[in-house]
This record gives structure tokens, sequence and C-alpha cells, in this order.
């Protein structure tokens, strides 16, 4: 019930959004306005005892189809210090202790996610045809981990006070394979579009290079 009753919420409030936002032409407007929307929502998610973060995402999916999808460019401009505060946020739950404890199913946990990244995005590009390209590549540009994963966390911290034990041995295990994936996913996206042709090296990188 309250994951459909947020999923409920969040089109009610995204739709009621894009007659707004289609009013606002300014960048700074824009962001106000978005805001706006993030904080009502977070709002009466508390009030109705709602997933926020399921709240939000379905709206954000609403307004990137039924406004525009550029909508969210806006949100750049504040980005970086909200991610420096989530990340430490996120930080400050994890407990070394529990994690050294719990280092095995650390392990098998990022070995498992990635053999299971990898061989169904192969499986789903086999399945719908796909081009070669996307079925060796795929897999290797998708192994990127972070924001909705420390969003998660932060949920069960809150939800699981009652059993202490399991919530600080998932906020251990999830926190260190983001910490693996935010390290090497970047490299393995970075290898993945290289490797297909749809990224290229900046000239003014190449001459440097040929100038050194």
């Amino acid at each position: 019930m309250e994951v459909v009753l947020s999923i409920v919420l969040g089109i009610a409030v995204g739709f009621l959004s894009v007659p707004v936002l289609k009013r606002i032409s300014g960048d700074l407007e824009i962001l106000a306005a978005m805001l706006g929307i993030v904080f009502l929502n977070a709002g009466l998610s508390v009030i109705w005892e709602l997933s926020a973060l399921l709240v939000t995402m379905t709206s954000g999916v609403i307004i990137a189809n039924f406004y525009r999808d550029d909508v969210f460019k806006v949100m750049n401009y504040i980005d970086l210090p909200v991610f420096i505060v989530f990340f430490t946020l996120a930080g400050t739950l994890l407990q070394f202790e529990v994690l050294l404890s719990n280092w095995t199913i650390a392990a098998v946990y990022i070995v498992v996610r990635w053999i299971g990244k990898y061989s169904g995005c192969y499986l789903g590009a086999v399945v719908s045809k796909a081009d070669e390209n996307v079925k060796r590549h795929l897999g290797t540009a998708m192994m990127t981990k972070a924001g909705l994963s420390l969003g998660l966390l932060m949920y069960v911290q809150d939800r699981l006070y009652g059993v202490v034990e399991v919530a600080t041995m998932l906020i251990a295990v999830e926190l260190a394979a983001i910490a693996f994936y935010e390290i090497v996913g970047p490299i393995c996206v970075r290898y993945a579009l290289f490797k297909v042709g749809e990224a290229k090296v900046p000239e003014s990188e190449n001459k440097k290079s040929e100038s050194a």
C-alpha cells in the first residue's frame, strides 16, 4: 500500500507541476519551482508516511515526459553541494568494525552484483536482438552505483531501528560496494564508451599529447 500510494502521489504532484512549470521561463525560476516540488513531496511523504524517494522519482518521470526532459539541467546549479552533504551523511553511517566482521559478505555481494549486471545486460541484449556492441559492452557501462543506493541506506537505517544488527550490516556492506563501484564504475563506463566509438578524446587533449 505504501508503494502504491507513493506512486499515486508522485503522479498527482507531477501532473499538477507540469502546467506550473510551463508558465515559467527563467532558469532560476525553474530551479526555485523544482526545489518547491521536491520539498512538497518530502513534506507530504512525512505527513502521510509514504516513501519520499518513490514519490519524488515518480514526479520526476512525469515532469520529464510531459514537460521537457531538460528541465533538470537547472539542478546543475546546486547539485555539487547537495551531493557533498549527501555523501558525507551517508559516510557517517559506516562502522568499520561491522564491515571488517562482514567483509566476506561484502566481497561476495560485489562480485555477484558484477556478474548479475553483466549477464543481465547481455541476456537482455540477446533477447531484444540488440547490436553486438550493446551485447558486449552495455554490462560494463552499467557498473556505477551511488545515489539511489545511498538514499535507500538512509531509509533502511530509519525503518530498521528495531533490528540494529541487520541494519548496521546492510549499511556496512552496501557502503563498501558503493565505494568500490564509485571508483571502478566510472572507469568501466569510460572504457565502454570509447570501445564502441561513442566517446572521443577532446581535440585540446590530443593537441597537448602531440605537443608533449
